[in-house]
């Protein structure tokens, strides 16, 4: 009965979804259709002021859209401006009704051309409202799913259903009684994890943002550095012009100019109806480079830019303000936390006397990136994250501090009695891990912002898992999924842990198993990502290239490993051991040194 209602208000949301998704389309077609008619009728209008001749031919491809919205009545304008013609002839004093037919065409256009902008706003602020409202439609769809899996996915679980318009009163009440029963088993657990789940994916794409921010910032300032600035197509230029290019070319350099996809949404409007919208989005700054690189600097150049004087100033002086207001000592100043520079000065002066190799410089360097992309973003600094990310550095700074205080840090580095005592392999041993060439897997958590240096010990307690698993070709049957390559990619398979993912394929190894004297198999490592499910398709996307670019290796180490040629086995095996060996140095801190490592396990002749 619970299910059947449910699966009811499912079908209900989802034709809703539809109906809104239609909307968002049949606006962004609108939008498309202003564009095009408003750059119809500048062109029109621009013709008519240049040669004082209607050209009906410009707007004759969006004749039936003007119509439609009122711009010009329905009218055969390209006859009427033939008769005309014929008639100015011999018989000028017929036209007069002609002429004021299309002089109403022309004033029609003109007048449209000149209030356009609004129009455009409406459209856009209607299709973003449709977008709102269908992105709450599929949170609550979502939920229901939920519901229908037997979960509980928030706290606020009877406002959420109280809120659904397709439930009846009676069935509420069965809906209420339902979840309070499934909630008495699992709700606790269940909101703990989920919560910290959602909190950390949230914290890690904030950061995540930020992190891009910042990077793209500091290539683009060193590619300053190497910028030729031409000097071509700017004869006849005044010194006062030449100098208004020279500032805004340094704006362009500090600036990345590639992702340029929003001038789409510009077409039509004048330079400073440009600016006015673009000071309120997101990433203003590099915005303001854009349009300058790409449309303002090219036509100042050519002599097609009015009121080029003006113009320049405004966005350079605009760019200017942004630009003095993100500066990192005025955001902090502006939200009251000044004392994170300190902190901060603190964590440098630190790494200045580390070794960069070391365990312990990677451990102060993390925290502090990722303290200096949070101020970048004002969604992070302004966010109750920023101050977790705060107390992560002074925790790291503490913890190094201590460690330095109390040992000598040169005898830890350098002493093997410090190295970590960890066994990875040993007697229990029935699968071997393989690198392949160009698969490492702390270097993949290093690159990527989603993931810290804590992962890589966690994906090492996973790989000696998985080395000791006896049953791994029979257990490891979480599939990575390819509707359109399924052979290629069937035997690919995903360990999920509640942060992160392994991809890897499994193998049966009969000459390991002669050579050990038991079944052994091997276990091919690809990936490592963060386990966020609204990502994993695209991170699954690029373990898939990975495994294509080492699948042929993959194969020449199967059939090496199958055979009786025990000399390349042992020497495999002794390869992996000491990739082995680095990952655990890698994954340690407080050992930077060499680790050591147990036995395979297996016969004498190992």
């Amino acid at each position: 009965m619970l299910n059947d209602i449910l699966y009811e208000i499912k079908n209900k949301y989802e034709k809703d979804i539809d109906t809104l998704s239609d909307n968002v389309v049949a606006l962004q077609n609108s939008l498309n259709d202003e564009i095009n008619i408003n750059s119809a009728i500048r062109n029109f209008i621009e013709e008519y002021r240049s040669s004082h001749k209607i050209n009906f031919d410009i707007l004759e491809p969006y004749r039936k859209l003007l119509i439609e919205r009122g711009i010009i009545e329905d009218k055969d304008y390209k006859n009427l401006i033939k008769i005309k013609e014929e008639l100015e002839v011999d018989f000028p004093e017929k036209t007069i009704k002609i002429k004021e037919e299309l002089s109403k065409l022309v004033n029609s256009c003109n007048s449209y051309s000149m209030n356009h902008t609004k129009k455009y706003q409406l459209i856009v602020k209607e299709k973003s409202n449709f977008e709102y409202i269908a992105s709450g439609k599929k949170e609550e769809l979502s939920n229901i799913n939920m519901l229908l899996e037997g979960k509980i996915f928030d706290e606020n679980i009877y406002d959420t259903i109280n809120d659904i318009p397709y439930i009846k009163p009676e069935e509420k009440e069965e809906i209420y009684f339902n979840i309070t029963l499934n909630g008495i088993k699992t709700f606790n657990s269940y909101i703990s994890m989920e919560a910290k789940k959602q909190e950390e994916y949230k914290k890690q794409k904030m950061l995540n943002e930020a992190r891009k921010v910042n990077r793209k910032r500091k290539q683009n300032i060193e590619l300053d550095k190497k910028v030729n600035h031409s000097e071509e197509n700017l004869v006849g230029l005044s010194d006062e012009e030449l100098d208004l290019i020279k500032r805004a070319e340094k704006i362009v350099n500090e600036n990345n100019t590639e992702n340029d996809a929003f001038l789409k949404t510009l077409v039509g409007l004048d330079s400073i109806e440009m600016l006015d919208y673009i000071e309120g989005t997101k990433n203003a700054e590099e915005k303001i480079a854009i349009v300058l690189k790409q449309q303002l600097i090219p036509q100042l150049k050519a002599g097609k830019l009015v009121n080029a004087k003006k113009v320049l100033e405004t966005y350079i002086s605009k760019y200017n303000f942004i630009k003095e207001s993100n500066i990192p000592e005025n955001k902090l100043k502006r939200v009251g936390k000044e004392y994170v520079l300190q902190t901060m000065d603190m964590a440098k002066n630190m790494l200045q006397n580390l070794d960069k190799e070391g365990g312990y410089y990677s451990y102060i360097e993390k925290p502090l990136l990722d303290m200096e992309y949070a101020i970048e973003s004002d969604e992070v600094l302004n966010d109750p994250y920023f101050d977790e990310l705060y107390d992560t550095l002074k925790n790291a700074i503490n913890y190094v501090s201590e460690l330095m205080n109390s040992n000598n840090i040169e005898q830890e580095q350098n002493s093997e009695k410090q190295v970590s005592d960890l066994e990875f392999y040993g007697k229990d041993t029935n699968n071997l891990i393989i690198f392949a060439d160009g698969i490492d897997l702390s270097k993949q958590i290093d690159e990527n912002e989603t993931l810290n240096f804590s992962h890589k010990k966690k994906v090492l307690k996973a790989l000696e898992k998985m080395s000791k698993d006896p049953n791994i070709l029979i257990t490891s049957n979480h599939k990575v999924k390819d509707n359109i390559n399924k052979d290629k990619y069937k035997f690919l398979r995903s360990y999920k842990s509640s942060d992160y993912r392994i991809v890897y394929r499994v193998f049966a190894a009969s000459g390991l198993s002669k050579l050990y004297g038991k079944k052994m198999n091997v276990v091919f490592p690809i990936r490592v990502f963060y386990g966020a499910t609204d990502e994993k398709d695209a991170d699954f996307k690029k373990a898939k290239q990975m495994y294509g670019t080492v699948h042929k290796e993959i194969e020449k180490y199967i059939e090496i490993l199958n055979s009786d040629d025990y000399d390349d086995i042992k020497d495999i095996v002794s390869e992996q051991k000491k990739k082995i060996d680095k990952f655990i140095k890698d994954s340690d801190p407080k050992n930077p040194g060499d680790s050591g490592i147990g036995s395979l396990g297996g016969g004498s002749d190992e």
